[in-house]
């Protein structure tokens, strides 16, 4: 495995969540802390979700949510998860 180079391009994008009132939650993709390494980047603290509008390209904002979290349900003004700390608790 350390002979095989990383790529030069990563995606985009690797999911996309859609809420209650239908939009879209596109998470950026980021590196986690002890993934991998690529030069000059940082990994990233916790996701960060671009929300679009639906059927429009129009960018209605950004979220970050915490590292690790995993989210069950986004509503018009909630998100629903469950984050587990260093110790296995919820």
């Amino acid at each position: 495995m350390g002979e095989v180079p990383l790529p030069e391009t990563l995606p985009a994008f690797a999911a996309v969540l859609k809420d209650a009132i239908d939009h879209l939650w596109v998470p950026e993709f980021g590196i986690l802390e002890g993934e991998f390494e690529i030069a000059g980047q940082k990994p990233s603290a916790g996701p960060v979700w671009t929300v679009l509008r639906p059927r429009r390209t129009h960018v209605l904002g950004f979220v970050e949510t915490p590292p690790g979290l995993h989210i069950y349900e986004i509503g018009a003004d909630y998100i629903l998860g469950q984050e587990t700390d260093e110790v296995g608790i919820q």
